[in-house]
């Protein structure tokens, strides 16, 4: 049985030679079979073989010196922090006003909800309406037919303090005549007198309140030039990494006040026609002041009338002759025939040039408020919804437009300036010659 062990060959694989072709293929793919799963078994074990002892480690040991390092650090990162925070607050309190200083509050989840007083509106947000320089300076031109108004009334005021003065002498007439209502023309009078003398006064003022507030519009211009000049530079300077690096690495982002949805550009529009619609509005309530002066006026000239009436000094129709009647009633003709003359035209001239300067203030208003609609229509304008698909306005045409704008301003102020000179100098050729325009002597 042994012998037959040893010998027999039960068990064990034919050698290839004595394997059929069908063993021999079978046993082939039987090997690769085998191959195959080694090679998948490696493929799936070594990102683990690598994770386990190389990576797991490393970041373990990194993760632990962070936070040893950052144990030993946390009281120089609570000092960094708060220097930080004092730079960036105290930069904002020393540049800004305190709206926009405390502005980056705004930018806190929730803040729009507590409706905070420094905040903006989702009204001012949306606005992106067009910033329309050109319509602007076409508003602005109608300040030329204020200017060529005023030119024409420089001398106005210095007429109706001669005319005061002829009023003045007149009272003294009255004062010391035997008319009944005596005391009460001179009451009248003297409230007349102080009322033409606060007119003159107010209606020169006005004349210069237009002058200064040109001078303030064109400064306004100016400054709105260099503004888009700036921004035209800067842009033409700026490459697109550097303008990406200043929007996006600036460490001091965070405290910068919140801007509204709107470029330098709109801003500065917006800026530029609120500054133009508070001188004109100025101006108007100037003018509407002025016009109650000149109102009173009349009612004291109709106080006068009814009283000299009542005395028996038939005025009629025309009160414009009320105070050269009174004159010659009263013995006023006793004087040369020279100053009776100018006397005469004198208060005949009191309700000419009331009525003259009457007319150059309310038409004035009206030239003012026509400006004040343009305005407000303009800025209007810009809280209506940018249109789909228009061009944008080159800073070139910006440029040009407020350009041409100041030029014709500064020409016809200049021109003003040079009628008002004349007008004053015609005054001081006439004081030189003996026909002086202002006198306040007490007969």
């Amino acid at each position: 049985m042994n012998e037959r062990s040893l010998t027999s060959d039960a068990g064990t694989f034919k050698a290839p030679s004595e394997l059929t072709p069908t063993q021999r293929a079978a046993r082939r793919r039987i090997e690769e079979h085998w191959d195959e799963e080694i090679d998948d078994s490696s493929d799936l074990q070594w990102p683990l073989v690598l994770w386990q002892n190389f990576v797991r480690p490393l970041v373990a040991y990194a993760g632990s010196v962070g936070a040893i390092a950052t144990r030993q650090a946390k009281p120089y990162l609570a000092l960094a922090l708060l220097l930080y925070l004092t730079l960036g607050v105290g930069r904002n309190l020393m540049l800004y006003t305190m709206d926009q200083a405390l502005s980056p509050l705004c930018r806190i989840p929730g803040a729009s909800f507590l409706n905070l007083p420094f905040c903006p509106s989702a009204k001012q947000l949306n606005l992106s309406g067009p910033a329309e320089f050109d319509k602007l300076m076409d508003a602005q031109s109608a300040f030329n037919e204020v200017l060529v108004t005023t030119a024409g009334g420089y001398s106005l005021p210095m007429e109706m303090k001669r005319s005061e003065s002829s009023i003045r002498d007149l009272k003294h007439v009255v004062e010391y005549s035997n008319l009944p209502s005596r005391n009460e023309l001179v009451f009248e009078f003297s409230g007349f007198v102080e009322t033409a003398r606060q007119a003159s006064q107010d209606l020169s003022k006005f004349n210069s309140r237009i002058g200064r507030a040109v001078d303030h519009i064109l400064s306004t211009n100016h400054w709105t030039l260099q503004t888009i000049a700036d921004v035209a530079e800067r842009d033409a300077q700026k490459g697109a990494v550097s303008r990406w690096a200043s929007k996006n690495l600036d460490i001091l982002a965070p405290f910068k006040p919140v801007r509204l949805n709107r470029d330098v550009l709109l801003d500065q529009y917006l800026r530029h026609t609120s500054i133009v619609e508070e001188e004109i509005l100025r101006l108007i309530n100037e003018a509407q002041a002025l016009l109650h002066l000149l109102d009173n006026l009349d009612n004291r000239l109709d106080i006068i009338a009814s009283i000299a009436t009542r005395d028996g000094i038939r005025v009629e129709d025309n009160r414009e002759e009320l105070f050269a009647m009174l004159w010659t009633k009263l013995g006023g003709n006793r004087s040369t025939a020279a100053k009776l003359e100018k006397q005469m035209k004198l208060l005949k001239d009191v309700q000419s040039y009331k009525r003259l300067a009457w007319a150059h203030v309310s038409g004035t208003i009206v030239k003012l408020q026509a400006i004040s609609d343009n305005l407000e229509d303009l800025r209007e304008r810009v809280g209506m919804p940018e249109v789909v698909g228009a061009d944008r306005i080159p800073l070139e045409v910006h440029i040009q437009n407020i350009a041409l704008g100041i030029e014709r301003l500064e020409t016809q102020r200049q021109s003003s300036r040079q009628i008002e000179a004349e007008s004053y100098q015609r005054v001081l050729d006439k004081a030189e010659s003996g026909d002086r325009l202002i006198e306040a002597r007490e007969l």
